[in-house]
């Protein structure tokens, strides 16, 4: 009797484990069905191996882009204009203008609007957003690149004076201020922007005392003539452009770089696609550095400062690539790179500085 209850119960056991193997793959089956269904439908996977399939068809494989907030301030720097132009260098709330040869920066501050001594806030404010604006001065100009390869306060490592007559004249800067009076039950703000002429004092402290300026040699760097595209000038045409430097018809030097996203900088250079140096510090003079920089960038060819630094009749040289970090120097064609070196063999050219990079 007892043999026969365990053997029916082994059966039973035998037919269960059985059911259970057989249902296993539908449940699977189910489970990818009921989770395809769900990723179509835009709701979340419960099995987490189906995370990356949900993410795929719900978001997509790239990232959302997150849109980034401006420096407090940065717009009433930029003259309406949402983004920089190609003349401009920006650190955090401040940019350099090398249009205008100014920098400015922007220091901001708030006024409550439950003050119960406004004009005590007030004062306060202009005081902490000066502060700031001037902080924000000098940081932008020590981080302005001379070329591509340096930026000032690189050039500066060391030079403890020169860095804090520099922080002086960035105290001393000229100050605006624009106030935002507060509203019941809204704050209000005080802007305060400070700027500086780039040119004169400035200049000098920022241009590196070793700087070896007007040597004549040409500066070379190592690179490697298959990274830059090839120029598009005839054989005729250079021809004849190189006939008329040799007779010196050239009045100066405008660099085409649209396109190229350059940026700019205090001391450029131009080279050609061998990394043999066309024009530089080592063309230019120290004086004309302070003063008026080595360079003028412009975006329009109806720009009147054109024809003033290179004159009526400038050797026109198109920019091949824009090397560096950041992308502040040029690179050429050897054929380009001969002429400009030719068209500054003339002193009053080199003294001058009649270079113009045209930009976007």
């Amino acid at each position: 009797m007892l043999k026969t209850i365990f053997g029916a119960l082994f059966k039973a056991l035998l037919l269960v484990a059985a059911l259970t193997v057989a249902t296993v793959p539908v449940l699977a089956q189910d489970t990818a069905q009921d989770t395809v269904q769900d990723t179509a439908n835009g709701t979340s996977p419960d099995n987490l191996s189906d995370v990356e399939d949900w993410i795929r068809a719900n978001l997509g494989d790239g990232q959302a882009e997150v849109p980034v907030e401006p420096p407090p301030g940065l717009d009433r720097l930029m003259d309406g204009q949402h983004n920089a132009t190609a003349l401009q260098a920006v650190s955090g709330p401040a940019l350099v203008d090398f249009g205008t040869g100014k920098a400015r920066a922007a220091g901001v501050a708030d006024l409550p609007a439950d003050s119960v001594n406004p004009g005590r806030d007030k004062a306060l404010a202009q005081r902490t957003a000066a502060v700031e604006a001037r902080k924000h001065l000098l940081q932008v100009l020590l981080d302005l690149p001379l070329d591509g390869s340096r930026t000032v306060v690189q050039a500066l490592a060391g030079e403890d004076a020169v860095q804090a007559e520099l922080r002086g004249l960035a105290q001393n800067s000229r100050l605006t201020t624009e106030v935002d009076e507060p509203m019941p039950g809204q704050d209000g703000q005080c802007v305060v922007k400070a700027e500086l002429d780039l040119a004169g004092p400035v200049a000098q402290r920022l241009v590196p005392v070793g700087e070896p300026f007007q040597t004549g040699l040409p500066f070379k760097l190592d690179m490697d003539p298959a990274l830059v595209p090839p120029s598009a000038v005839t054989p005729a045409d250079e021809a004849y452009r190189q006939s008329l430097a040799e007779l010196g018809g050239f009045t100066g030097v405008v660099v085409d770089a649209r396109g190229l996203g350059l940026r700019p900088a205090l001391l450029p250079r131009i080279m050609d696609r061998n990394g043999l140096g066309a024009y530089g510090p080592f063309q230019a003079s120290r004086a004309v550095a302070v003063d008026q920089g080595i360079a003028v960038y412009v975006t329009g060819r109806s720009d009147p400062r054109l024809a003033q630094r290179a004159g009526a009749d400038p050797l026109w040289v198109r920019g091949l690539a824009a090397i560096g970090d950041p992308a502040c120097d040029v690179v050429v064609s050897v054929d380009d790179g001969a002429l400009i070196r030719k068209v500054f063999e003339k002193q009053e050219l080199r003294a001058a500085g009649a270079l113009v990079v045209l930009v976007d």
